[in-house]
């Protein structure tokens, strides 16, 4: 039987741990695409809210009697 050298195993421990980095990797990166590719939709209530602010802002326009 022969017993593996000290340069074989230090290999086949070096390329397992690069197969295990590479498969981690790849899952992080995924899962980060995953969450990057759907953007957080406004709720309607964040909506209505922000309709209200845009309209708070606007200065107030006369009445139409006071464009005569």
């Amino acid at each position: 039987m022969k017993v593996p050298t000290l340069k074989r195993v230090a290999a086949a421990i070096t390329s397992s741990a690069f197969a295990v980095a590479v498969v981690i990797g790849g899952v992080l990166v995924s899962s980060a695409d995953e969450t990057a590719a759907v953007p957080a939709s406004p709720t309607d209530h964040e909506w209505h809210q922000a309709d209200h602010e845009w309209h708070g802002q606007q200065e107030a326009l006369p009445a139409d009697h006071e464009w005569h």
